[in-house]
């Protein structure tokens, strides 16, 4: 209590005579020290411990014969027997044959989850036509109606929902009733007649992704069309934090799912169907026929994709490769960002550490062998001075870039490796017919050791056209690379 008193007193004399102050703190600290002196004088040292009991001494460890020390587990814990191995009743009765009870009940386990998944059939077509039929009315019509007032184009209209959407719906609804009639029953006949049909999902699926980002970018810049959204989504639910329905992506990527689930189920409905039964051969012909609807859906999405993107590329470059860059035979393999550099034969032939492959009119003979099948003509001379000529003409096109670490998109062709710098600036692109003069290789720059990771992401492309030091961002998008060229290449030597 004292101890209190006197440091609530220090503390009013401090506030009370600021000009002393530090004087009255060092004299209140003085003060405490003789305290905690007189303290000790009085009252003594805290008392020690030697009335509490000694610890007991730690026996020596036990030596064995050999020198060893044992551990405790060892001179105390017994011996732990192996332990036995159990034989299963179960394997034993499954390596034998089933009885009859046996096979009964694994008969009706398997009709068990054979109806499950039929029903599973009819419930999901059930609930796929109730929530296109939401997106056509919680989300398409009040879209079209107040279309000005969110600041909607019809085109914006016309990119989020796929025209193909009241087909889809009216096709499923037909395929629903069957179901239905059938009693979830035969569904492989059913199948048989509309999975011609799922065919039609092409058009929707090549315009999923442009809508998508329409959605995106609408959401981003456009407040009220986020607002529009959101309202439509809660419906008429009061309560602040719940949605009486999805959200619109949620319903646009259905279509994409579907015919991929029918696939799931009939493969669950064959695959517990016993062998002999009458609806099997239909249902394995409509398995195929989903399949091929799968398959042929896949492959227009990837084609039209590849268009899309071609025609992206187009935009991008000038001149004749621009008028050009879109043939019937030309396939899109890979696009990718790199840094470009066009290198002279004498800088590629110190790129390659000195191994030159040959002059250039020695290329341009065996070329010219190989085209003639190795025998040799009068017009050989002419023939090699008309292809040089070409090539010189090649040669000083490509001379005019004048590239260095230009960070560019490089895409690459079945035909054609095309350039295109990032930076908008005229004629910084150019393009390389994939013939048998060309060829890669990976390159080390700045350093000896091929296990660096900085040296190890350049390639050196050759042809009697150009030479191209191309530079990645890591030895994963390089290999990449490396191998799109490659399959480029192959599929011009064939």
């Amino acid at each position: 209590m004292l101890y209190e008193l006197l440091m609530l007193a220090g503390g009013i004399t401090v506030m009370y005579f600021k000009e002393s102050r530090e004087l009255i703190i060092g004299t209140v600290i003085l003060i405490f020290k003789f305290l905690l002196w007189i303290n000790g004088i009085v009252f003594g040292d805290p008392k020690s411990t030697k009335g509490s009991k000694p610890a007991k001494p730690v026996p020596p460890r036990p030596r064995n014969s050999g020198g060893k020390v044992k551990t405790s587990a060892q001179t105390q814990a017994p011996a732990i027997p192996p332990r036995r191995k159990r034989s299963s009743s179960k394997k034993q009765q499954q390596s034998g044959p089933l009885t009859a009870e046996q096979k009964a009940k694994k008969a009706e386990k398997k009709r068990v989850k054979r109806r499950n998944a039929e029903l599973e059939m009819v419930d999901c077509e059930d609930a796929y036509i109730k929530n296109l039929q939401t997106l056509l009315n919680v989300y398409k019509s009040p879209m079209e109606k107040y279309r000005k007032s969110i600041n909607l184009e019809p085109r914006d209209l016309q990119t989020i929902f796929s025209p193909m959407l009241p087909a889809i719906v009216t096709l499923h609804t037909t395929l629903l009733q069957e179901f239905q009639q059938k009693g979830g029953r035969k569904c492989g006949e059913v199948l048989l007649t509309k999975a011609p049909y799922f065919k039609m999902y092409t058009q929707y699926l090549n315009g999923y992704d442009k809508a998508m980002d329409r959605i995106g970018d609408l959401r981003t810049k456009n407040r009220k069309f986020e607002k529009f959204l959101a309202k439509q989504r809660k419906g008429d639910i009061k309560e602040r934090r719940k949605w009486k329905y999805m959200d619109i992506a949620s319903y646009l990527i259905m279509p994409v799912q579907r015919i991929p689930r029918y696939e799931l189920l009939l493969k669950e409905i064959i695959k517990n169907t016993p062998e002999g039964d009458a609806e099997l051969p239909s249902l394995n012909k409509a398995l195929n026929m989903v399949r091929d609807a799968a398959q042929h859906n896949n492959q227009s999405m990837r084609s039209y994709q590849d268009v899309q993107k071609i025609v992206q590329i187009q935009s991008m470059l000038v001149g004749e490769l621009k008028e050009d860059i879109i043939q019937p035979h030309r396939v899109l393999i890979n696009s990718i960002k790199a840094e470009v550099s066009m290198l002279s034969p004498e800088d590629a032939e110190a790129l390659h550490d000195g191994k030159w492959i040959g002059s250039r009119r020695s290329i341009l003979k065996r070329r010219y062998l190989a085209s003639t099948g190795g025998r040799r003509q009068d017009s050989m001379g002419s023939a090699v001075a008309d292809f040089q000529a070409m090539m010189e003409e090649k040669i000083s096109r490509m001379k005019q870039l004048k590239m260095v670490d230009e960070e560019c998109n490089l895409i690459v062709f079945n035909d054609l490796l095309v350039w295109v710098a990032v930076r908008e600036i005229q004629h910084r692109q150019g393009y390389l017919e994939l013939d048998e003069s060309v060829t890669i290789e990976n390159v080390i720059v700045g350093g000896s050791k091929p296990d660096n990771a900085t040296t190890t992401c350049v390639c050196l492309i050759r042809s009697d056209a150009a030479n191209l030091k191309v530079t990645f961002e890591s030895a994963k998008v390089l290999e990449g690379f490396r191998k799109s060229l490659e399959t480029a290449l192959d599929h011009q030597r064939h």
